[in-house]
């Protein structure tokens, strides 16, 4: 069985863990390892129609307007079943396309990161935070980089 270089995980487990945060980020949970930050940041960018019709208690599929969150959820599992599992799917994929792209540089007390997009010079972070800042702000070059 194939596993993740980075987890050490089978990939069909590591890949249902991507999946299972990136639904916590969709629904705004405080279960998310703190140190996976560049998931939140791509959920953000991708899924930000979906997620400010979410926060507004409406299905972003349909239009429903529902009292409570929990409804919400239940009513976009229950009937847009298929669509919320490829949105979800969506993010994850440009996430494992986003990590073929950063290289992890070891300097002597530290590690930096680089991006190596494809028709872009290499750019280097100090900190993953920094990165997402970066992805962030130039969503409109990274986006159809990673959702092609």
């Amino acid at each position: 069985m194939k596993k993740c270089y980075r987890c050490g995980y089978s990939m069909s487990r590591y890949l249902e863990k991507l999946e299972l945060w990136t639904e916590r980020v969709i629904w705004n949970s405080k279960r998310l390892p703190k140190w996976h930050i560049i998931l939140p940041c791509l959920t953000k960018i991708i899924l930000a129609k979906e997620l400010e019709d979410i926060a507004k208690r409406k299905c972003p599929y349909c239009g429903y307007i529902s009292p409570t969150r929990i409804h919400l959820r239940n009513h976009i599992i229950a009937k847009h079943n298929a669509s919320y599992y490829n949105d979800i799917k969506r993010v994850v994929d440009a996430y494992l396309k986003l990590q073929k792209f950063i290289t992890k540089i070891h300097l002597k007390y530290s590690y930096h990161f680089a991006l190596d997009l494809p028709k872009m010079p290499r750019i280097y972070f100090k900190k993953k935070a920094e990165l997402c800042i970066w992805i962030t702000e130039n969503k409109d070059i990274v986006l159809p980089i990673l959702t092609q």
